[in-house]
Parts: C-alpha cells; sequence; structure tokens
C-alpha cells in the first residue's frame, strides 16, 4: 500500500509542476490544483480511448480555465494509457 500512495503521490507532483509554472501563484496553486484532482467527473468509454470530463464543484475564472485545459492537453499530449493493459487511450477535459 506505501507503494501505490508514493506513486500517487509521485504522479500529482509531476502534473502540479506544469500547472505551478503556468498558474504563477504560490498563495493557492497547490490547492486549486488538489482540488482539480479530486473533482468529480464522466467517464466514457469509446472505441480505443477513455474520455474523462472533470466537473469541479469550484467556479473557475476564466484565466484559470485557459491554464487547466493547457495543462490538461500537456498530459494528453503525453498520451497516457489505462492501467489494466488494454492500451486504450486516457483524454482528460475540463467541463465547462
Amino acid at each position: 500500500m506505501d507503494a501505490v500512495k508514493v506513486l500517487a503521490r509521485n504522479i500529482f507532483y509531476l502534473s502540479f509542476e506544469t500547472f505551478k509554472e503556468k498558474y504563477n501563484n504560490y498563495r493557492d496553486d497547490h490547492l486549486l490544483f488538489r482540488h482539480l484532482t479530486r473533482a468529480d467527473g464522466i467517464i466514457e468509454n469509446k472505441p480505443g480511448v477513455t474520455e474523462i470530463s472533470l466537473t469541479p464543484k469550484m467556479e473557475y475564472q476564466p484565466k484559470l480555465k485557459k491554464i487547466i485545459a493547457q495543462v490538461l492537453n500537456e498530459i494528453n499530449e503525453m498520451d497516457p494509457k489505462m492501467p489494466d493493459g488494454s492500451k486504450r487511450k486516457i483524454k482528460l477535459f475540463l467541463d465547462t
């Protein structure tokens, strides 16, 4: 179980670095990104891809929405795959 926690932490901080650079507000960057990672979402399985639309409860300003969309696009460009061995791609979107 400890290995899973370490892996989850490492994945969080790898994605957080990109957000932190773009948002550039040290007062609440960690809070906003943590909120995004814990957001509800809608999962839609399509042939070869799993699309995940994040639906955060918090209302984001347009500037912040743009930054989040950029970060999610960068994550999508890394071509993440489902961990079940099916090689299906994962695509993340911010539901607006």
